[in-house]
C-alpha cells in the first residue's frame, strides 16, 4: 500500500500528463513521462502546497526520477510510511 502523498504524486502526474496512474513507475524518469524540468517543479510547487512542505531547491533541482521525489516527500510529510521504507529501499 502506498502513502497517501505518493499517491497523490502519482495522480498528480497521470492528470497532469494524461498517463495512466499504473503506467508510472517509481523508477521513470520525469523525462522517460514525458516531463521537463518546468513541468516537475509545476509538480513538486503543486505538492508543497498541499502538503504545507517545503523542500531544499537544491534537492528539488537534483530530483530526476518519480522515486527521488518520493523519497523527499517521505521526508518532510509527517505521518508519511511508505512501500519504501517498510521494504527497506533507499
Amino acid at each position: 500500500m502506498s502513502s497517501p502523498a505518493t499517491e497523490r504524486l502519482l495522480t498528480l502526474i497521470a492528470e497532469t500528463y494524461s498517463l495512466p496512474v499504473e503506467s508510472i513507475s517509481l523508477d521513470a524518469s520525469f523525462q522517460e513521462l514525458g516531463i521537463d524540468s518546468l513541468g516537475a517543479m509545476s509538480i513538486i510547487c503543486d505538492l508543497e502546497n498541499e502538503f504545507n512542505i517545503a523542500l531544499p531547491n537544491e534537492e528539488v533541482l537534483a530530483m530526476r526520477t518519480v522515486r527521488q521525489a518520493v523519497e523527499s516527500l517521505q521526508r518532510l510529510v509527517p505521518g508519511e510510511m511508505t512501500d519504501l521504507q517498510l521494504s527497506g529501499a533507499d
